[in-house]
């Protein structure tokens, strides 16, 4: 299921791991791109383990996505004559990768409407605008509590706000700078393997194969590929390797979110110290 590939170099080989291989997803269907399993064709055998130790050389996936519903949710109830009518409206932004500020106030808007149908008044609703390029919020006769995270997200705030903001229903909220797309996308990833030691980190004993920058997310292109010059040569765990498993996390300990399911390769050396 993995080709191993000759090299010139004594006592190193490379072994390469890919997500989405249709094999692996057979014999381990809840595989996906932030954690997967390949089991190897033939099994590694270190005779002495200590004097064995693995690097990630390189590494290939898809876009990370900057939008998440624990920063990107407000609520909001209509009012007439100064009165609330009906109950609170929840919403909330699904997780998404946006790289422009129209794409994001058009999602937005979408999502305000898709749940404002399901209690009709027959008014206006909420509205997100562009104008230039900052974004202006028109409450349209509803009051709307927006978090503080979408609101530093979206440029309504130079800074952190403590709580969330209570617009009354006949405010118009301007933009004071430009809206921060990227700015709750994750800056580092972390790559965890079954096959490694286990390293101290943030009071855990997690399998760090390696910590990984991302490059900034805004072009189009749709892969990142990060190649490491240097290796980290981390111990090996195990004197016989028969699958290799890999998680790729978040600082917050969380699976990283990527924009779809295409393939994560990465690609291993071993070598004898």
């Amino acid at each position: 299921l993995l080709s191993l590939k000759k090299s010139k170099r004594e006592n190193m080989f490379p072994v390469t791991i890919i997500s989405s291989d249709p094999e692996n997803r057979k014999l381990y269907p809840s595989n996906q791109s932030n954690s997967f399993i390949n089991k190897l064709n033939i099994p590694l055998l270190f005779s002495d383990r200590t004097q064995w130790t693995v690097s990630l050389r390189c590494i290939a996936f898809p876009k990370i996505c900057n939008i998440y519903p624990e920063q990107c949710h407000m609520t909001i109830v209509n009012v007439i004559q100064g009165d609330d009518v009906g109950p609170p409206i929840k919403i909330s932004l699904k997780t998404a990768y946006i790289n422009n500020v129209n794409s994001l106030v058009s999602y937005l808007n979408e999502t305000i409407a898709n749940e404002v149908t399901k209690y009709p008044s027959g008014n206006l609703i909420p509205a997100f605008l562009v104008e230039g390029k900052r974004i202006t919020f028109n409450a349209n006769g509803y009051k709307c509590s927006l978090s503080r995270d979408m609101m530093k997200l979206l440029g309504l705030t130079h800074s952190y706000l403590e709580t969330s903001i209570i617009i009354s229903s006949d405010s118009i909220i301007q933009g004071v700078c430009d809206p921060d797309l990227f700015i709750f996308q994750p800056q580092e990833i972390i790559v965890l393997s079954n096959i490694v030691e286990e390293s101290f980190y943030a009071q855990s004993r997690p399998n760090i194969l390696r910590i990984i920058p991302i490059p900034f997310q805004d072009k189009e292109n749709i892969y990142n590929y990060v190649q490491f010059p240097n290796q980290d040569k981390i111990p090996i765990s195990f004197d016989r390797i028969s699958d290799i498993k890999i998680d790729i996390m978040t600082r917050k300990g969380d699976l990283v979110s990527f924009t779809n399911q295409n393939d994560v390769k990465v690609q291993l050396e071993f070598e004898k110290k």
